[in-house]
């Protein structure tokens, strides 16, 4: 009996530290698992913002509220977005010489094709395609994949090749404007058509709400298919510059700046407008630095600026000052 007890004893010890081992292990799958979905800091499966300052350097931010800098390696990067599972960037010379730069973690970046004389001044990932527009001659660069570049396109307005300042994708349509007073628009991104209308310098256009929105000057121009266009006119703003436009949070933003006073010293006060229709404006006059650069990425509107000047909100008129960790200027923002 004893035996007997006392083996029934051992089974039972043996039995609770079985038991007790399978409850350690199952709390640490449990862990690991609570580890692997749980979203921290570290886990950047959901994207991360990053952007480019003027001398080189990436910041990288999880939640465009911290931000840590390093540099790119490989010098200024000018331009940024984000397609196709890589980052896309440019670079231009002192000589207007451009080299595309591809990566896929913001990290470790990759010289692609070079081209000369034809500096993007905006570019875009749309239908599966990056089409970049250029500043001088029209130009309109496109790539499958950010890593094989091709020009496709010159466009031309009235007064003759175009300087592209802007582009924007909607309703299966490609839309450029330029300072030479053309609109242009295209659904593949590579054949265009010139709007035949004459219009104003034009620096900005966005799409949201079912309407493209371009701007120059005061004047304001919306097109449900890119290829007809409305005149509008703000009234209640009739020395703005529009400089900017971004849609985002069914909201309408526009950067612009009001020129005040006489002499060779004018000075400009940054202005921002909002809309939810993009034909009816209200705003007014900031105090924030009036070169600021307007962008809406992954649900944030952005403005950013010389000094490393990063602002974020979610409406385009409530605005926070980040801390960026640089001084220099900010080039772009991209998510991804």
């Amino acid at each position: 009996m004893v035996i007997v007890k006392g083996s029934m004893e051992v089974v039972m010890q043996k039995s609770n530290l079985l038991s007790l081992f399978s409850c350690f292990l199952l709390l640490v799958l449990l862990s690991m698992v609570a580890g692997c979905g749980g979203g921290g800091t570290s886990d950047t499966s959901s994207g991360i913002f990053v952007a480019t300052d003027y001398i080189g350097n990436i910041l990288t931010s999880p939640d465009a509220i911290h931000w840590n800098v390093r540099s790119s390696g490989v010098g200024h990067l000018d331009g940024l977005i984000f397609g196709n599972s890589t980052f896309v960037a440019w670079q231009t010379s002192r000589s207007l010489a451009v080299a595309f730069f591809t990566s896929t973690d913001a990290e470790h970046w990759d010289v692609r094709t070079s081209y000369t004389f034809v500096p993007p001044s905006s570019a875009i990932y749309a239908n599966g395609l990056f089409v970049a527009v250029g500043q001088f001659g029209g130009v309109v660069l496109t790539s499958p994949d950010g890593m094989n570049w091709a020009q496709s396109a010159t466009l031309v307005s009235h007064l003759g090749p175009d300087s592209l300042e802007a582009i924007a994708y909607g309703n299966g349509t490609f839309v450029t404007v330029g300072a030479h007073g053309g609109i242009y628009y295209s659904s593949n991104g590579i054949n265009w058509t010139t709007v035949s209308e004459t219009f104003p310098a034009l620096s900005a256009v966005t799409y949201g709400n079912g309407i493209f929105v371009a701007a120059g000057g005061n004047k304001l121009f919306t097109s449900s298919d890119g290829a007809i266009w409305t005149s509008r006119t703000l009234d209640s703003f009739p020395y703005v510059d529009i400089l900017s436009l971004a849609y985002g949070n069914s909201i309408f933003v526009a950067t612009g700046v009001k020129i005040e006073g006489q002499g060779t010293q004018p000075s400009t006060t940054l202005m921002m407008l909002i809309s939810t229709d993009g034909v009816n404006w209200t705003g007014g006059s900031s105090t924030i630095d009036p070169s600021v650069r307007l962008s809406f990425v992954n649900g944030i509107f952005f403005l950013t600026g010389i000094n490393g000047t990063i602002l974020t909100s979610p409406d385009g008129v409530n605005w926070t000052p980040r801390v960026s960790g640089t001084i220099e200027t900010i080039e772009a923002i991209a998510f991804g």
